[in-house]
C-alpha cells in the first residue's frame, strides 16, 4: 500500500537522500496554505502556497539550489515538483511536510 502511494504521489526520496540534500543547502518550501502552515510546520521550511508558486518561481530560480516540496501529503507538492522542474529548476517531493519535520 505505501509502495502505491509513493508511485502516486511521486515521494521515492528517502530521509537519507533527504538529510544529505539539507546538508548542501537545499530549501524546504511547503506548499500548503499559510493557515495549515501556520498551525504546524517543519522549522526549516518556508511557505509559498501552491497558489502563489507562478509568482515565486523566479526568485526560486535565482537561488540556485534544490528545492525540497513538502504539503499536507504529497498530492500538491508533487503538482508543484512538476511545475517547477517544467521552469528547469532541480526539485523533490517530499510528500508529508511531517517527513522533513521529523529529520529537523
Amino acid at each position: 500500500m505505501m509502495r502505491l502511494f509513493k508511485i502516486l504521489f511521486g515521494v521515492r526520496t528517502s530521509s537519507k537522500e533527504l538529510i544529505e540534500l539539507l546538508e548542501n543547502g537545499a530549501i524546504v518550501v511547503d506548499v500548503r496554505t499559510p493557515g495549515e502552515f501556520k498551525r504546524d510546520h517543519a522549522k526549516i521550511s518556508i511557505n509559498i502556497s501552491e497558489q502563489k508558486i507562478p509568482l515565486e518561481t523566479e526568485r526560486l530560480k535565482k537561488e540556485n539550489k534544490p528545492i525540497i516540496i513538502c504539503c499536507r501529503n504529497g498530492a500538491r507538492s508533487q503538482y508543484v515538483q512538476k511545475y517547477l522542474e517544467k521552469a528547469g529548476i532541480d526539485c523533490i517531493n517530499a510528500g508529508s511536510w511531517k517527513n522533513i519535520k521529523n529529520l529537523s
